[in-house]
């Protein structure tokens, strides 16, 4: 076979499967905006679109009612259906995840009133730390975080041993 043949049957393969995609699963573009309800579908959307379209040309029509009662039925099916598969997906993880998760969906865990959510409400709720200046909480801290780093030890300033490929081979560095 020449090159021209090969280059022909390959645009013609080509062809086919761009032609076949297409009908298959055509190119749609959806707007998807971050405020969006996490089981908002396709159509929902549309359903909402046209919706609006019937309520802004009659808003006492039929078309309207109709096609409110479908958006309402769309609406609750997709939202147990988002969560029904959202509990399932949990299903197969551990069970503290799959609690966690439980209780966030149904928001047994929301903030109380007198708790802020800052580091500050959160650290008065540790019995040493109670009625403790804020100047000591924060040193208390900073102890807290620097006492791993005592394990430590300086390097010699004058030198830096590098190990090389063999254990026994060191390479000396000056630092500057």
């Amino acid at each position: 076979m020449n090159q021209k043949d090969c280059e022909c049957m390959l645009s013609a393969f080509d062809e086919t499967v761009k032609i076949g995609m297409n009908s298959i699963m055509p190119i749609k573009s959806i707007k998807v905006y971050p405020k969006d309800a996490p089981w908002m579908t396709i159509k929902l959307k549309e359903l909402i679109r046209l919706r609006q379209l019937a309520f802004h040309s009659n808003k006492e029509g039929s078309e309207y009612k109709t096609l409110r009662t479908k958006v309402n039925r769309e609406r609750k099916t997709s939202k147990a259906k988002f969560y029904s598969f959202k509990v399932e997906d949990l299903k197969g993880k551990n069970p503290k995840q799959w609690w966690k998760e439980i209780n966030r969906l149904s928001g047994a865990f929301t903030l109380r009133s007198t708790d802020s959510g800052d580091l500050l409400n959160k650290l008065q709720a540790i019995p040493e730390l109670q009625d403790m200046p804020r100047r000591d909480i924060a040193n208390q801290l900073n102890a807290a975080f620097l006492e791993p780093l005592q394990a430590f030890h300086l390097l010699d300033p004058t030198t830096v041993r590098v190990p090389l490929e063999n254990d026994s081979d060191i390479l000396q560095l000056p630092v500057y």
